[in-house]
């Protein structure tokens, strides 16, 4: 497995458990491994940022639906209802990993050594999917835990 590539889930692995834990006061599992595997299966809200420059791939993090609800929820503050919080999945998981991947970016390795990395704008799909690797490409997972359920930390490349 690419170093860089470790390097970015292992980073980003430990910022989102961070970010869980203290900026949304839910209980994560400190717990993860990375792997290269063959196929992921996407749960049912995935966001994904492509890397360019330095390095280039695509990072994605991927939940349930259920634990979407939960982050859009560590969001907000009061009295709020079912269809507010329906409508903030998606943005609160797309906030997330631009927040996580963002606050990597100037720690790895390759940007110390003065590689510049861009990141593209996060998009997001709403449908449970796997991807499978072809020939000539890597799929590294790192599986983060929060009661139960997971959190896919993902690069393709």
């Amino acid at each position: 497995m690419d170093k860089n590539i470790r390097e970015i889930l292992e980073q980003l692995s430990l910022r989102t458990i961070s970010f869980f834990s203290e900026d949304l006061s839910l209980t994560i599992d400190d717990e993860f491994q990375i792997k290269e595997v063959s196929s992921v299966e996407l749960l049912s809200t995935t966001t994904y940022i492509s890397l360019s420059n330095a390095i280039s791939g695509t990072v994605a993090m991927s939940v349930s639906k259920h634990l979407s609800e939960k982050m859009a929820k560590g969001f907000l503050y009061g009295e709020i209802t079912q269809e507010e919080i329906d409508s903030l999945c998606i943005a609160s998981v797309t906030e997330i990993l631009n927040i996580t991947i963002g606050n990597i970016i100037e720690n790895l390795t390759i940007t110390k050594n003065g590689g510049i990395i861009d990141i593209s704008t996060p998009d997001t799909i709403t449908k449970s999917k796997t991807i499978t690797k072809e020939q000539y490409t890597t799929i590294v997972v790192s599986r983060l835990k929060i009661d139960n359920e997971d959190i896919i930390l993902s690069y393709f490349i």
